[in-house]
């Protein structure tokens, strides 16, 4: 009896877990699909972001109108450009400046250089010297780089009293009338100053942006950024981050945020969440455009993008907290700054989905498919054990619910087989692609025209033409997922770290000014990621291998045996996760090997001698100083 007794709760033991876990499909594609369901979710979160700025349109535009400027006085402005040997674009970037229409008594630049090498210091002072005599032009230079661009900032800050400061990354070429259209938004429409406002943000501009097509890619997402989610967030949330150029802020607000710091390197979002915090908000015009200069090379791009998405890390390690548990603020926008926030978390969750999605495919686990295959299975053997008419009535119950659910599954209206999880994991990032390729096509109307900020008239051609960035822009982004995996890795490790800045080529364009000839084959240093980089390629080759020998055999197996199945996958749903595999391998060994196959490029065609050492300049008669190309020449 008491065997017989041990034999029942066991069998309904049995019956209750699988009540419990396995038999729920949920938690079965939860445990197995959480990276998945967490990039769904900042899908979500973007798709609604750029709906609501398509509808919000017209209102956005006229909650970023500007104020008017008081009469009597004019405020005093300080423009700060922050260089470590720019030596391509330093004199540009000094001129533009000083060009910009402020009366000159109201006007400062401080030339924050904290370059190590002669030859830009002397282009430095001599550009300086050629700026009118009333702007006060000055070079403020530092006996060390601690902080580096932030406590360069910081330093000059301290040295200024200045009631607003304008920061220009030294390739960035301001328009003259930067600060007549900008610093009007520090006040009301009576002249009054807006004392919680910190931060006026610009829209960036691109002097090379058909340059090739890292820059053509480039162009997609910094126009997506800048003409739909910022819009759409300064209107809704009153916030956007300082993207650490093309910006005012206003002095008061910087001391009170506690000023410059360099526990993260993007210094310039994290003081703005510090602002944030401290009670004031930001804004965003997208109708005044600064023309900037776009990485032309891919280790530049990635050195771009490694301090970004660490920073970024940095910035959650330190911030997160407060925002989630101090910051007092409604539960929709808490959760919109969570977002914003952890916006570089997704690279490696994309990195993590990358690995495990061939393992679910391969295994069939992409569906609740294998857990009701074996309840059902548990519960035949349980059924053929025998127990009491009680017992009987249990498990027949069960296996009819297990049935049902397995039918639904293997529904032969819409077979859900597992050839079309590839289909099931990339088509909504298509979709969310495509939106974003769309939207910002359409509607960028103030970067590409000739005179910068004015709007132009888009046309279906445009449109689509546009839209071409798209391809190359996945291409990239697909291949930078180990460096960017591991640049985020590395942020959240540690705080702070060296500033590697991103080498400028004063590329030709309708502000371009000088390119000297050295900066052709300028480039920035690598960090081994390398290593994971490899690694990634060759997990995506083993998998590519494995699909490319099985596929085809299931293909044949089925086509044979059961040619009148509808369940039977057609060859290009079977083929699907082999060219995922081979798809993922192939943009991040082209991502990997392309800075290696630029610095052959650029070494190949200088003379031999120069790649030795000896003095190109005697070889090619010119001086590396003069400029060999000017505007209008």
């Amino acid at each position: 009896k008491l065997s017989e007794k041990h034999e029942h709760h066991r069998r309904f033991g049995m019956l209750n877990v699988f009540n419990t876990v396995v038999t729920k499909a949920w938690f079965y594609y939860i445990v197995t699909h959480w990276p998945w369901l967490a990039i769904v979710t900042f899908l979500v979160h973007g798709i609604v972001e750029r709906v609501c700025s398509l509808l919000l349109g017209a209102k956005q535009a006229e909650a970023a109108s500007a104020g008017k400027l008081p009469q009597l006085e004019l405020p005093h402005v300080c423009v700060q450009l922050p260089m470590y040997n720019e030596k391509a674009v330093c004199e540009r970037a000094i001129q533009a400046a000083a060009a910009m229409r402020w009366p000159a008594r109201r006007l400062e630049i401080q030339v924050l250089d904290d370059s190590d090498d002669p030859e830009t210091c002397i282009l430095l002072e001599s550009a300086v010297k050629t700026v009118h005599p009333e702007i006060r032009c000055h070079i403020i230079r530092r006996s060390h780089r601690k902080g580096y661009k932030a406590g360069a900032l910081e330093n000059g800050r301290k040295q200024t009293s200045a009631q607003f400061i304008a920061i220009l990354d030294a390739d960035f070429v301001p328009t003259e009338d930067f600060l007549q259209r900008t610093i009007p938004h520090f006040y009301t429409h009576s002249g009054a100053i807006i004392k919680d406002l910190a931060m006026v943000q610009t829209q960036w501009g691109h002097i090379n942006h058909a340059d090739s097509l890292l820059t053509w890619m480039q162009s997609l997402w910094v126009d997506d950024h800048h003409t739909i989610q910022m819009p759409c967030r300064s209107y809704l949330w009153n916030f956007v981050n300082f993207t650490g150029t093309a910006g005012i802020w206003s002095a008061e607000a910087i001391e009170r945020a506690g000023g410059w710091r360099a526990h993260s390197l993007v210094e310039d979002c994290e003081l703005s969440f510090r602002a944030l915090f401290a009670g004031m908000h930001t804004k965003f015009d997208a109708t005044i455009v600064q023309p900037s200069e776009l990485p032309n090379s891919f280790r530049a791009y990635k050195a771009q993008q490694r301090r970004w998405t660490m920073g970024w890390a940095q910035l959650t390690r330190i911030h997160l907290c407060h925002l989630l548990g101090v910051y007092q603020c409604s539960p929709l926008k808490r959760v919109q700054l969570m977002l914003h926030m952890l916006i570089s978390v997704q690279w490696p969750i994309w990195a993590f989905w990358v690995l495990l999605s061939p393992v679910l495919i391969a295994t069939g686990s992409w569906t609740a498919l294998p857990s009701l295959q074996n309840r059902l299975q548990e519960l035949k053997e349980l059924a053929h054990a025998g127990g009491t008419a009680e017992e009987m009535d249990v498990i027949m119950a069960q296996m009819r619910e297990a049935n049902e659910q397995l039918a639904a599954l293997t529904s032969t209206v819409n077979p859900p087989d597992l050839y079309n999880s590839p289909l099931l994991y990339i088509l909504p990032v298509i979709a969310f692609q495509l939106l974003v390729a769309f939207a910002t096509s359409a509607t960028t109307k103030h970067t590409y025209n000739s005179t910068y900020g004015k709007p132009e008239r888009i046309t279906l051609l445009t449109i689509v033409c546009r839209c071409t960035r798209l391809f190359p822009y996945i291409v990239i982004n697909t291949g930078m997922l180990p460096h960017q995996m591991c640049s985020y890795v590395a942020g959240l490790c540690s705080l702070g770290g060296k500033f590697d800045r991103t080498p400028k080529l004063g590329s030709s364009g309708p502000a371009a000014q000088i390119v000297p000839r050295r900066a052709k084959v300028e480039s920035s240093k690598t960090h081994g990621y390398q290593y994971m980089e490899f690694a990634f390629v060759t997990y995506q080759l083993f998998w590519t291998f494995y699909f490319w020998y099985y596929s085809p055999i299931r293909q044949s197996i089925c086509n044979s045996d059961h040619s009148s199945n509808p369940m039977c996958p057609s060859l290009l749903r079977a083929s699907l996760p082999f060219v995922f595999a081979a798809y993922v391998g192939l943009c991040i060994a082209a991502i990997t090997l392309a800075p290696y196959f630029e610095e052959c490029r650029s070494t190949s065609c200088l003379p031999c001698d120069a790649k030795h050492g000896t003095d190109l300049e005697d070889q090619l008669d010119v001086d590396e100083a003069v400029p060999i190309l000017k505007a209008g020449t």
